[in-house]
């Protein structure tokens, strides 16, 4: 039975291996010619090779499949079902001696291997039997290899067009001489038993829903059978509702499990399983919520439609599987009894009873006794009417009330009550399946809105909440506070409709908080909010550096945290900066926007760390901002990358084609490539045994003029040497550095570093990094405010503006005058910020305006 994905590209076939043991691929691969592309996680393996034919024992092998696109199913994460006297005595009738004498038959054809006429043979009896059941059946065909394959389908009409599928694979395969002897009992003549006894234990009962009984050919080559009518199902647009999908369900392995159950946590067909399982089987399940290659599901799962996949809990364990010993006799009667009913208990209650219906909500009205009640209406033509169950205690009902409609509204009610409600669809014939409960509060006054993000951006906030519910609310007000005064002012002057606020400009590297209120048209405005706060980008201060020291004990090449940043303490001596502990703190775009430039200063070889920020280092760079990445493996930490391969940086989008990594002692330094200072190694810092070299340095292969150091080889090794090891994107925002800068030369560094802001920063806004040269004083008495520039140049160029504790800008003046006296008598009294910006340089100061 093949349990993977497989992939033809150029070069060769591409398959999954997993192995269910986690012993390792290698005993599979001895002595063939198949090579390992990459390891996917701990227990799968990407190859590439011919394994169609390879006796692969236990390991799950399986041909990769491309959906042609997506289908979004009904998210239904909660519902219940109930036990039904009906469905019961359907589930009753199931026979053991049925299905054994399906999985004799099947047996009975020696092999059904998929490229044998043996297996066409088994294609044509299983739709004979079928059409014994059925509305009608046929054999659709496909070829492969120049061999003509059949799945077979047999078609029930329900009332509605919309179709469940039940299905299984209907060949075998064996590795000592699957062209004669085949016999599959466990795999899978028994999932395929298990369809053939749903059809005829169905065929005197009316759906609602179509069927269709699909036994898939050659799935033991690839999923070939199934990935055929997966994409024909999507092409032609058919309404497909869910899969059911049978694999080995029969051999009783000694794990203490019976089956295990995978499918989709939001999908119907999981949760309707899950509940059969357990209401009319005393079966012990692992239930797995989550996608598996696994079978014939898998192609249907791929292209977005809901699907389960039932399967005896750890098939590896049979030690007959794919071996001619997979006969009926070693089979276990109970487990074949119950797999048949999840299996045809599932397609009852998804055929018979229709789902919950989608959106179903409530809603205050804002009077305090009264609440509106709406859901979807159902897709189902045969659902007449629904029911609602009502209680002010969980899962206890006191009230019910059967309606047509869709949208009800319910008065005379208790303010200040929880009221617990579920509803459901029903046919003339059938009640349908119970929606997940909710549940409601009635309240005179508007909920506090729910916070859901703060988003600082380029001098601006932007904080974002959950719409309230209630009908009569008319919108919400938003309060800011800021980190200079202790009370909370509304900021907004009309009432908000949006559940978006951009708060702008913000021009100072403060932090901000806000709440915000809901208001109704009585004007009864709700409690606060929870408080989120953020400080905008203002690339304004100076260096930032993220932290990702590893602690050492001090000696050569184990600096110790201290050293570290006593080490950066030099090199950003002349400039202000500070630094971010990732241990200690949370790195976010609130914490390095204040900073027109960050240093990543990743360290620890031990662990890499960058998962934890790098998309808060997207988000800066998207603001303006310029980063300086070093450390040990940076591509490994930050490109999530491996090393001697082509790679796709989507992550930085650095032009880097192949990344590759020193893991000899050969690195001595960097020379630079273009204006650059030289960046010798500090022998100091290093072992003696190290000889002056450093270990695992990156090199990177460019087709682009975005270097800047290339490799310096102490062994003038002919790869090494000159490889560029140092590289700048084309708007100088990023400088990338494949080594650690602290085993660098100090005054090289500072040089570095100091040559970079000067050419990047600096150059681009002087004003952020370079103190004046011109002192400005101004100071405030009463409400003027009194500027004077000492030292002042020929050529002024002056601008003074005023901003009040909103961040709003109250005044703007532009002068040539060295010192002057602006008139502030029509501004409140209270706190300002005055800006003077003199050339190149700007100057802040807080002040009071006072009578």
């Amino acid at each position: 039975m093949l349990k993977a994905l497989l992939l033809l590209l150029i070069g060769g076939p591409l398959y999954y291996i997993q192995d269910p043991l986690g012993k390792g691929i290698e005993p599979l691969l001895k002595n063939r010619d198949i090579k390992i592309i990459k390891q996917v996680d701990q227990h799968t393996w990407l190859v590439e090779g011919e394994l169609e034919k390879l006796n692969t024992g236990i390991y799950r092998i399986a041909r990769y499949f491309k959906p042609k696109g997506k289908v979004k199913h009904p998210s239904i994460k909660t519902l219940d079902i109930e036990w039904d006297p009906f469905i019961d005595s359907v589930l009753s009738t199931i026979s053991i001696d049925s299905l054994k004498a399906f999985i004799q038959r099947l047996q009975n054809f020696k092999t059904r291997y998929a490229y044998t006429d043996s297996c066409r043979a088994a294609e044509e009896w299983l739709k004979i039997k079928l059409s014994h059941y059925v509305d009608s059946s046929k054999l659709w065909g496909f070829n492969h290899n120049d061999t003509w394959m059949q799945n077979v389908i047999g078609y029930k009409t329900g009332q509605q067009q919309q179709f469940v599928m039940i299905t299984s694979h209907l060949d075998a395969i064996t590795y000592e001489d699957p062209y004669n002897f085949a016999p599959g009992a466990d795999d899978n003549a028994s999932g395929t038993a298990v369809v053939l006894e749903a059809a005829r234990i169905l065929k005197d009962i009316e759906t609602d829903l179509s069927i269709r009984f699909v036994p898939f050919t050659a799935e033991e080559l690839g999923l070939i059978g199934s990935e055929h009518y997966a994409d024909h199902i999507y092409t032609n647009s058919e309404p497909l509702v869910a899969t059911l999908n049978f694999d080995m369900v029969a051999y009783q392995t000694p794990d203490g499990h019976d089956f295990e159950i995978y499918g989709d946590s939001t999908g119907l067909a999981f949760n309707i399983m899950k509940q059969v399982a357990e209401l009319y089987t005393p079966t012990n399940n692992i239930f797995i919520p989550e996608y598996t290659w696994g079978s014939d599901h898998a192609p249907f799962a791929l292209y977005g439609y809901d699907w389960t996949f039932v399967i005896e809990s750890n098939y590896h364990l049979n030690p007959n599987y794919h071996k001619p010993t997979d006969l009926l006799s070693t089979l276990n009667d109970t487990l074949l009894l119950n797999a048949a009913k999840i299996g045809i208990g599932t397609l009852l209650y998804i055929t018979l009873c229709p789902y919950p219906p989608e959106n179903f909500a409530a809603y205050n009205v804002g009077t305090g006794d009264s609440l509106m009640v709406k859901w979807n209406k159902h897709p189902w033509e045969s659902v007449t009417y629904y029911t609602l169950y009502m209680g002010i205690s969980p899962n206890y009902y006191t009230d019910t009330l059967n309606t047509a409609d869709t949208l009800i509204f319910i008065g005379n009610l208790l303010e200040d009550s929880t009221y617990y409600m579920r509803v459901r669809a029903n046919t003339p014939s059938h009640k349908g399946m119970l929606s997940k409960e909710i549940s409601i509060t009635l309240h005179s006054k508007p909920v506090s809105p729910s916070l859901i993000t703060i988003s600082p951006s380029r001098n601006a906030i932007q904080i974002a909440w959950r719409k309230n519910t209630e009908l009569d609310l008319i919108g919400y007000n938003i309060y800011r506070k800021s980190e200079l005064n202790s009370n909370f002012i509304k900021i907004n002057d009309d009432v908000l409709t949006d559940t978006v606020y951009i708060d702008s400009p913000l021009v100072d590297p403060y932090w901000f908080s806000y709440y915000v209120t809901a208001l109704d048209s009585a004007m009864n405005e709700s409690e606060p909010s929870c408080t989120l706060s953020a400080r905008p980008v203002t690339l304004s201060n100076g260096v930032g550096i993220v932290d990702e020291f590893r602690a050492g004990n001090g000696n050569p090449f184990s600096p110790s945290e201290s050293m570290q940043k006593a080490f950066l303490d030099t090199v950003f001596s002349w400039i202000e900066h500070d630094i971010y502990n990732i241990d200690s703190t949370n790195i976010t775009l609130s914490q390095l926007g204040i900073h027109p430039i960050i240093l990543v200063w990743a360290d620890d070889y031990t662990e890499n760390l960058a998962n934890d920020y790098i998309d808060e280092i997207k988000k800066y760079l998207s603001c303006g901002g310029r980063v300086i990445f070093s450390g040990w493996k940076p591509s490994q930490n930050f490109l999530r990358s491996s090393y001697n391969t082509n790679i796709n940086d989507t992550i930085l989008g650095l032009p880097v084609d192949s990344i590759y990594l020193s893991t000899t002692l050969d690195f001595q330094g960097a020379t630079p490539y273009g204006t650059y200072p030289s960046l010798p190694l500090d022998e100091d810092k290093l072992p003696p045994n190290f000889n002056g070299t450093l270990l695992n340095i990156e090199g990177y292969k460019t087709n682009e003029d975005n270097i800047f150091y290339l490799f310096d080889s102490s062994t003038d090794d002919p790869f090494w040497e000159s490889i560029p090891c140092g590289l700048v994107n084309h708007d100088s925002t990023i400088f990338y550095f494949g080594f650690p800068l602290y085993y660098i030369e100090t005054d090289s560094v500072k040089s570095l570093l100091s040559y970079i802001i000067e050419n990047t920063v600096n150059r681009k806004e002087k004003n952020y990094l370079t103190p004046g040269k011109q002192k400005v004083d101004f100071v405030v008495k009463g409400k003027k405010l009194f500027y004077n520039i000492d030292n002042p140049q020929p050529r002024l160029n002056l601008k003074i503006e005023l901003y009040n504790v909103l961040g709003q800008r109250v005044l703007q003046k532009s002068s040539q005058r060295p010192k002057g006296i602006i008139k502030l008598e029509k501004y409140k009294c209270g706190i300002y910020f005055a800006i003077i910006k003199l050339n190149n340089t700007t100057h802040r100061k807080k002040i009071i305006l006072i009578d």
